[in-house]
């Protein structure tokens, strides 16, 4: 399937250099305009836990969509919104011409993504694409149209955009993505910032970097990095330059890195070994040994990385500026301290504030 993309805007900045910067920065994000990236797939759905049928489907063109957007049907006003439709072709006859998905702000101006389609009878097919949203914009249309002009489907769906800048959207991508669920609902540095998180799919990671423009944060932990192909990195990295704050957690992953190993020159990474790592004496409940676990772990060395918390002889965390943006390397699994971080939420929070206040 080929993309056409009529519509274009430009990105503004997403994050400062300082850490309360930061924080006010992501509840003041400048409108990113759409790339024109798309693709069409017969794979699983981009946004399985989003995808809705549109309302009264045409029965007479033999055609269904379906729809989502955002990660979870969360969305944030104002950025790059990436969205998935679905077709279904209930007909023998094969659909051959282009689906459009239209976008009008309220001063009246139109912006039209057209994507070429080519689906043969009893079959079905999903786009996949970017779109910027202006923050006056509360609706999609959807128009299905044949070579010859004329219009199987034309549907409009309602986006439900969060325009609340309180709040940081985490990704989270890992094999047990429910130990992570401490990081949500939590607030960096007492900034009244809270965390919502939603889970990344492994199989269908966008490509671009437009694809995580929703994301203020991305946490990976204990998953094999050499599943996401090259696009996909270099689309996080890409991400992290422009303002994206990345925690990667290391621990015995066979692969904790993958491609962003290559992208940080002069890293060096022990094998993995188990160590006893002390918290942090403001955790303990039962006295100064109280808050040591023992834990795989790894040691990082970078020269140009800053040590924001370390235990003993051991960096804990990592910081790397990179762009605009930063990347922390964890010593440890994420989630192997879910059960530590479930008692000592402020240990999250403690956490989280120091990945973001590294410039």
């Amino acid at each position: 399937m080929t993309v056409a993309l009529e519509g274009r805007r430009s990105i503004g900045s997403l994050w400062a250099a300082l850490f309360f910067a930061v924080l006010i920065s992501i509840a003041m994000k400048t409108p990113a305009l759409a790339s024109g990236t798309g693709e069409g797939s017969a794979d699983a759905a981009f946004f399985p836990e989003s995808t809705v049928v549109l309302s009264r489907p045409s029965q007479d063109s033999g055609v269904e969509l379906s729809f989502g957007y955002g990660y979870q049907d969360v969305a944030g006003s104002g950025e790059y919104l990436p969205i998935e439709i679905g077709i279904r072709n209930k007909t023998e006859a094969e659909i051959a011409g282009k689906l459009e998905a239209i976008i009008e702000n309220g001063s009246g101006t139109e912006a039209i993504y057209g994507y070429d389609i080519n689906i043969s009878g009893n079959s079905s097919d999903t786009v996949r694409s970017t779109i910027n949203v202006p923050e006056d914009v509360s609706e999609l249309g959807i128009r299905l149209i044949k070579e010859d002009g004329t219009v199987l489907a034309e549907r409009s769906e309602v986006l439900r955009i969060h325009g609340n800048g309180a709040e940081l959207l985490v990704g989270i991508l890992s094999n047990d993505p429910d130990s992570l669920s401490y990081f949500r609902g939590v607030s960096p540095g007492d900034s009244g910032l809270s965390t919502r998180t939603v889970i990344l799919n492994p199989s269908s990671m966008p490509d671009t970097k437009e694809g995580y423009e929703q994301l203020d944060a991305i946490i990976i932990s204990d998953f094999n990095m050499s599943r996401l192909s090259e696009e996909a990195v270099s689309a996080i990295y890409e991400w992290v330059r422009d303002g994206g704050a990345l925690l990667i957690g290391m621990g015995v992953t066979s692969d904790p890195l993958g491609g962003f190993g290559e992208l940080l020159e002069d890293l060096e990474m022990s094998a993995p070994e188990y160590q006893e790592v002390n918290m942090g004496l403001q955790y303990s409940t039962e006295g100064p040994d109280g808050a040591m676990l023992e834990l795989m772990v790894r040691d990082v060395y970078l020269p140009y990385g800053i040590q924001v918390m370390q235990s003993g002889g051991l960096a804990v965390l990592t910081n790397v500026s990179v762009g605009s943006g930063v990347i922390g390397l964890a010593a440890y699994s994420l989630c192997d301290i879910s059960d530590f971080c479930y008692e000592q939420l402020g240990y999250v929070e403690e956490l989280l504030g120091d990945l973001f206040g590294s410039a």
